[in-house]
């Protein structure tokens, strides 16, 4: 079994959390907590790699991955959804009023294990 989460490397102050909340529509826990579900899972020969998260290296992973015309046809198409839908304006608005040093509190796991 594999998953690919992601977590908070330290907690962040309270308000960043509910922001966050609001943005993803559920909690993120920090390592301590993922690190403690995934060792009770009962999973044998579990590995644990920590990532943290670099908003640069993403961007040029992701463009890479879906290659430079789908993401320009993507972008233009959430161009036009962001002048059309207000509750999609309000979601940008809130994600980029986000303090810039966030992404630097969060991080990724990719936790393997077997049964």
């Amino acid at each position: 079994m594999g998953l690919n989460e992601t977590f908070w490397i330290q907690e962040p102050a309270p308000e960043i959390v509910a922001r966050v909340k609001g943005a993803v529509g559920s909690a993120i826990p920090t390592i301590e907590t993922w690190q403690s579900l995934w060792e009770a899972s009962g999973l044998q020969d579990r590995v644990v790699r920590i990532h943290q998260i670099d908003g640069r290296q993403e961007i040029r992973g992701r463009l890479q991955w879906v290659g430079t015309r789908w993401a320009l046809k993507g972008f233009y198409r959430l161009f036009l959804l962001y002048l059309k839908n207000p509750a999609l304006r309000q979601s940008v608005k809130e994600m980029f009023d986000a303090p810039l040093d966030m992404l630097q509190q969060m991080g990724y796991g990719l936790f393997v294990g077997r049964k």
